[in-house]
């Protein structure tokens, strides 16, 4: 399909992407709004050679271990072990439920010997008082198992202003970019399981005069069409014929040109999109559907069929009958052999009341050509 038909899908179904972006949107503020708040702070450790070493051998070889990256990674999960973790809420009168709504991670910060530590919790100031605890409580370990590092506190943890979650502003930005992908995606899901319909009477007149009035003003049209469309994209052709007329008396024609006018007419452009191309000739009713493969135009014929109902007519005119068909247009063959073959074969297939799908296969020589 071209972007100018989707762009259509979504333009018609606006009020729909508008709801689910509200949607999405107010769910985001409702769940910010019932979340309690979470504070987050940090606090940066260096690791050092101790300053007991004097020899300055000593120092460099400490250095060179400090390459290794094992020394400082242990360190780390000194800093995220739970026996640390205890002590420093122990030591900030955290009992055990307290001490649940607050978490602490150490890493290692790339190609350095720095260790940042974040502790998240309830209450800014806990929170602060917290970080700076477990740190001072895993660099006394730490003294005691590596005399011959140190680790340094470099930032010392700040009471936070702010929680890091939720954040309403933010979380309804993201709600609402979301909702807006959604919402055009299901915007162009409705445009290619439900076809557009025409909702206002001047925007598919039933007056003849305003359809193609000859079979070349037609091919025009279709021709603008498909050059206006990919080359990958699925043009279909519908022809409803109505065979009989010709024996008719005055009166029972006259009916059956009301009925055309008031009936098939009106429902047909009820039924077809806005961008689909509509002309009567010679007793056939022939409608273009650009972009759209030939089993969704089989679908909309359809519905058609089964809102027509032929006129009341004389006993004696019974010999009228409807016949539906469609078929894939196809650039390579010309209009007129894809229309002239597939009347054919609907003239075949008279007694069959359902709409036929049509293929090359199908196809049977023409014995009259569509007037043009």
């Amino acid at each position: 399909m071209t972007t100018r038909m989707y762009a259509e899908m979504i333009l018609r179904s606006w009020w729909l992407i508008l709801i689910v972006v509200a949607v999405s949107v107010a769910a985001a503020y409702l769940a910010s709004d019932s979340m309690a708040p979470v504070y987050q702070t940090q606090a940066r450790y260096v690791v050092a050679p101790s300053s007991r070493l004097t020899e300055a051998s000593e120092v460099v070889n400490t250095l060179y271990a400090l390459d290794r990256r094992s020394i400082v990674f242990t360190y780390a999960e000194v800093f995220n072990s739970d026996r640390i973790f205890d002590a420093a809420a122990t030591a900030v009168e955290l009992n055990d439920k307290d001490s649940a709504a607050y978490d602490a991670s150490a890493v290692v910060l790339p190609e350095t010997n720095v260790l940042e530590l974040a502790v998240e919790g309830a209450d800014p100031t806990t929170t602060a008082r917290f970080a700076n605890e477990l740190g001072q409580q895993a660099v006394d370990y730490i003294r005691e198992l590596y005399p011959i590092y140190s680790v340094i506190l470099l930032d010392a943890a700040t009471i936070p202003d702010a929680p890091v979650r939720p954040r309403p502003a933010r979380d309804a930005v993201f709600a609402a970019s979301l909702g807006l992908v959604f919402g055009v995606a299901l915007a162009i899901l409705r445009g290619h399981l439900w076809p557009a319909r025409s909702s206002h009477p001047t925007a598919h007149p039933t007056n003849h005069s305003v359809m193609p009035r000859d079979w070349e003003s037609f091919e025009t049209q279709v021709k603008y069409d498909v050059d206006m469309s990919t080359i990958d994209s699925q043009h279909s052709l519908a022809f409803i014929t109505i065979s009989g007329l010709e024996y008719l008396d005055e009166a029972d024609v006259s009916e059956a040109r009301r009925w055309i006018r008031e009936s098939l007419l009106e429902q047909t452009w009820a039924e077809v999109r806005s961008p689909d191309r509509v002309t009567w000739i010679d007793n056939v009713l022939v409608i273009f559907f650009p972009n759209l493969a030939v089993d969704a135009s089989a679908a909309i014929m359809e519905r058609l069929r089964k809102s027509l109902k032929l006129p009341i007519l004389s006993p004696a005119a019974q010999s009228v009958s409807l016949q539906i068909g469609v078929v894939a247009y196809e650039a390579e063959v010309p209009l007129s052999d894809i229309a002239d073959w597939s009347l054919s074969s609907l003239e075949s297939t008279r007694r069959n009341k359902h709409v036929q799908i049509f293929d090359r296969a199908d196809f049977i020589p023409p014995a009259t050509k569509l007037a043009r």
